[in-house]
């Protein structure tokens, strides 16, 4: 038996999907890279004030779950699509 063919609009839906997933990569890393510089420049500017510092620290750790979070996210999404039996 011919291997079977995707149906018409499948390929295309999925190009789609990994071009709109690209763009998603793209447009969090550069937040990540704006929160960054905006951390660093709070940490800089602090002049030691433990407040600031402390906000400057808690930023930080935010934007680091933020990025595991995307490079986690596919790995989840699989998982779940082989538990759920896809």
């Amino acid at each position: 038996m011919p291997p079977t063919s995707p149906p018409a609009g499948a390929s295309d839906l999925t190009s789609l999907l990994q071009s709109v997933q690209l763009w998603i990569w793209g447009f969090v890393g550069l937040a990540a890279i704006v929160m960054l510089s905006v951390v660093a420049l709070m940490f800089i500017l602090s002049g030691g004030h433990p407040g600031t510092v402390m906000k400057a620290k808690n930023g930080l750790r935010h934007v680091v779950y933020g990025l595991a979070l995307l490079v986690l996210a596919p790995l989840l999404v699989n998982l779940v699509i082989s538990v759920a039996g896809g």
